[in-house]
């Protein structure tokens, strides 16, 4: 696969917000790690840096690959209450960490905004039912 200019979405270490980064999508694919079957395996360059970083999510993985940088800006007000208080910026989160709300969320901000992008990989079957899953797979045969 070549070098191609992307924006991933992924979930975030503690779980609270989904994190947008741009850079070069270098590879993708499905890996067995540890007690995972098909646990997606991404390879990707940070814009403005030279190393390749590796993620590999066995447990609830979800991504979301777009294809170029003029791609959808979450905002802050998605996920976090914010406030000022004092002099002092202050986030609180709306909900708890890895709370399935928190996909939920994501998924009905993106959706609309998708529509005309361009997807390269999409892993966000975790929230979607088993009907939904076996429909989508079905469909990729």
């Amino acid at each position: 696969m070549e070098k191609e200019k992307a924006t991933l979405y992924l979930s975030s270490a503690i779980g609270t917000e989904i994190i947008r980064a741009e850079g070069y999508l270098i590879d993708f694919k499905f890996i067995d790690y540890a007690q995972y079957k098909n646990t997606p395996q991404i390879d990707f360059i940070f814009k403005g840096k030279r190393n390749i970083r590796r993620f590999i999510k066995g447990y609830n993985p979800f991504f979301l690959i777009l294809k170029g940088w003029d791609t959808p800006i979450i905002p802050d007000s998605l996920y976090w209450n914010i406030s000022k208080s004092e002099g002092c910026l202050i986030k609180e989160s709306k909900n708890l960490s890895h709370d399935e709300e928190n996909y939920i969320i994501f998924n009905k901000f993106i959706e609309p905004l998708i529509k005309d992008q361009k997807v390269l990989f999409d892993h966000r079957f975790m929230i979607v039912s088993e009907q939904e899953q076996k429909k989508r797979l079905e469909n990729e045969v």
